[in-house]
């Protein structure tokens, strides 16, 4: 593995090389986190119930930021980046290396990850767990198990979903569609909880609410020991599933290759 951590060092190079850059990516962040954060709260001032869905105003606070680094995080740029490769025809010279192309992008894109854990959720974390008294030290350590193995299923649906460059030479315009929806169906947008019964069955039969929801929840204590269980079991499946996937997939979508680069 000693081969591929140059790839994270080189990512987060990259990203400390324009440091005004990534303060005005994380400043817009938080204007549009605070925008959620009053929106939430008027709902929660006007109405009579303290309590909606199981959140009190101080669980749906702690929701709302986490949920914009959690989808920080999981959002790396893996789709762009494969895009990026073949349009320019740099992935011939990645698939002629003697590296697994998988790992050196997951690699790859962790650099943008921790960049996003040290600079987001760390501080994010400690001070709802230490200032805030929402969450513990133990909700704490489960949540980053969780989160690591969120952040696996979000890289591997982006990697199925970047393959699409194969046979679509631009990815632009489906790509933020693709955003949207994971946005929407990982509960970056709104907590699942607040969907109907039927819909959140739904849910459950697809990736999404590993990326983001079921973290998020580990952190605020909403699940017991067994539920616990449940959801890491759930997020191993779908990264063997998608795995799996994965693997078939570059099979048959590297026979297809043409490039529009040098």
């Amino acid at each position: 593995m000693r081969t591929y951590f140059p790839f994270t060092k080189a990512t987060i190079q990259e990203i400390l090389a324009y440091p005004g850059e990534s303060f005005l990516y994380i400043f817009g962040m938080t204007i549009g986190m605070f925008v959620v954060y009053y929106i939430w709260k008027v709902i929660y001032t006007t109405g009579s119930n303290t309590v909606l869905e199981g959140f009190t105003l101080q669980e749906m606070i702690a929701y709302i930021v986490l949920s914009f680094g959690v989808m920080q995080a999981i959002n790396n740029g893996t789709v762009w980046n494969i895009a990026m490769d073949i349009r320019e025809g740099t992935i011939i010279m990645n698939l002629i290396k003697p590296i697994n192309y998988h790992l050196r992008v997951f690699f790859q894109e962790m650099g943008y990850v921790l960049f996003i854990c040290s600079i987001v959720l760390v501080p994010v974390i400690l001070g709802l767990v230490f200032l805030f008294k929402t969450g513990t030290i133990v909700s704490m350590l489960l949540f980053i198990i969780s989160l690591f193995l969120g952040v696996v299923v979000g890289f591997l649906f982006d990697f199925l979903f970047g393959m699409l460059a194969f046979y679509i030479k631009n990815l632009w315009g489906i790509g933020f569609g693709k955003n949207a929806l994971v946005r929407l169906l990982s509960g970056a947008l709104i907590p699942l909880a607040f969907f109907p019964d039927v819909v959140q069955k739904v849910f459950d039969f697809l990736p999404f609410k590993a990326m983001v929801y079921a973290p998020i929840m580990i952190f605020l204590g909403k699940y017991n020991a067994n539920e616990l269980v449940g959801i890491y079991l759930n997020q191993l499946f779908w990264i063997l599933l998608l795995g799996l996937f994965n693997y078939l997939s570059w099979k048959k979508a590297v026979t297809k290759l043409t490039v529009q680069g040098g």
